[in-house]
């Protein structure tokens, strides 16, 4: 075995290792996953939710929490894309500054220094929030004012503390996971054993089995003993023999290429390869095991695929019920609930009976809908008008905003601020801290 070998062996390693865990491993990061998408969807960030949950549907379509849980991110994400664009309309609409707005007199040192004593006492006491409202009127009305600017910083930093820390704690849980699956495969496998059995097979000439066994004790623990090197001798055989094309020894081309299939996970192609192999030496036991292993996968793999395209119907049949109820349509969408029961009794799969289940309690849902819809009096103009005013003032919402802008102009980024303080007056015009943070990061900019 030369050096030249070296490079292409360490690609293969790579890419073996990651498969090496099996179906097991597999599953178990698409339920990590699982539970990490579920956790951006109750932190109500569901552009992430649903970027993950199709790479698990992608990656596993029998998966039916993952399908219906990616139903409710997709509608999480529309309604959240919807009540962006309305703050865009309101920020269009609203008037930016009442006219006539007095401007606000600049403070004396006395002021100052109060403010800046009251933003420490809030500070020490962990009210960053307030802290940082003093400290960014400090330097507003004294640019030059160093310390205020450091406690700005401070307090940003401290209200972001709590989701950098929880950030954190995901990535060493995560870390935690991976070692936990490394020191379980490490119980599971006797490697002894296992590096005995895979040093005989390889001088049987069993070398799937061999490969099998060596593939383990490397998913396990690396440069154990002559693992490697057996490896790589297998590997660098089997490409040679692959390459023979119409060689005298047709059995063992048809090996060598089942081979190099089954370890690429062509497995349809692997058993064909392995067919002509038994048509040529029906006694040989090892390509009859790995024959019927490949069997079976594709045979789950054709159940799989037909549970995948009854579970995109019905998938289909309940987003449009629940488009319908959405709509208040609560007679068509029972119609729609009805043909997602229907489609779940003519084709069962395993997750059938939920899906009835949720059929049958939307169903109920769009019958409520019905009921109220009966007793419900229309809402008077005044109200109306009303509800329409408050989209545009909402002092509450203004001051979140505010606040925003304030974490992002003590982290330097003035263009972000400066569109946070802007909603905010277009929520509340009245807001003269905002008006007047915003007048100084536009100076800061050279819009002014």
């Amino acid at each position: 075995m030369g050096n030249r070998n070296v490079p292409f062996f360490l690609l293969l390693l790579a890419c073996i290792v990651c498969d090496s865990f099996g179906a097991d491993a597999k599953q178990a990061g698409i339920d990590k996953n699982y539970k990490r998408a579920s956790l951006h969807y109750r932190k109500k960030e569901y552009g992430k939710a649903v970027q993950m949950l199709k790479e698990i549907v992608k990656a596993d379509p029998s998966h039916s929490k993952a399908v219906k849980l990616l139903a409710k991110a997709e509608k999480k994400e529309a309604e959240e894309i919807a009540r962006r664009k309305k703050t865009d309309v309101i920020m269009e609409k609203a008037p930016s500054k009442p006219p006539g707005q007095p401007m606000k007199r600049e403070l004396t040192k006395k002021e100052l220094r109060a403010l800046y004593k009251k933003g420490e006492r809030a500070f020490k006491d962990g009210q960053y929030k307030e802290a940082l409202d003093l400290f960014m009127q400090v330097l507003i009305a004294e640019p030059g004012n160093r310390k205020a600017r450091v406690y700005i910083r401070k307090s940003a930093d401290e209200i972001l503390r709590p989701k950098i820390e929880k950030i954190n704690q995901q990535r060493q849980a995560m870390v935690f996971d991976a070692r936990n699956l490394i020191f379980a495969r490490q119980k599971e496998y006797d490697v002894g054993a296992l590096y005995a059995a895979a040093v005989k097979n390889y001088k049987k000439e069993n070398y799937l089995r061999a490969s099998d066994n060596f593939r383990k004790i490397m998913s396990v623990s690396g440069g154990y003993k002559d693992t490697e090197k057996y490896f790589n001798l297998i590997e660098n055989k089997m490409y040679q023999n692959s390459k023979m094309g119409t060689s005298s020894d047709a059995e063992s081309l048809t090996y060598a290429q089942g081979y190099i299939d089954w370890w690429s996970k062509e497995i349809r192609k692997a058993v064909n390869e392995w067919e002509k192999s038994l048509a040529l030496n029906p006694r040989n036991k090892e390509v009859q095991e790995y024959y019927g292993k490949g069997k079976e996968i594709l045979e789950m793999a054709s159940r799989k695929e037909y549970q995948a395209q009854i579970e995109a119907k019905l998938l289909a049949a309940f987003e449009a019920a629940e488009k319908l109820y959405g709509g208040k349509k609560y007679v068509d969408a029972i119609k729609r609930y009805e043909s997602v029961i229907s489609i779940s009794e003519a084709t069962p799969i395993s997750t059938s009976l939920q899906w009835s289940a949720d059929a049958r309690s939307g169903i109920e849902r769009s019958l409520d809908g019905l009921k109220e819809m009966t007793v419900k009096a229309k809402k008077t103009e005044e109200k109306y008008v009303e509800e329409k005013k408050a989209e545009v003032i909402d002092v509450k919402s203004a001051q979140r905003h505010y606040t925003s802008g304030l974490v992002a102009y003590a982290q330097g980024r003035l263009r972000e601020a400066i569109r946070e303080w802007e909603l905010a007056l277009r929520l509340n015009p009245g807001h003269e801290k905002a008006d007047i943070a915003l007048r100084k990061a536009k100076k800061e900019l050279g819009y002014e």
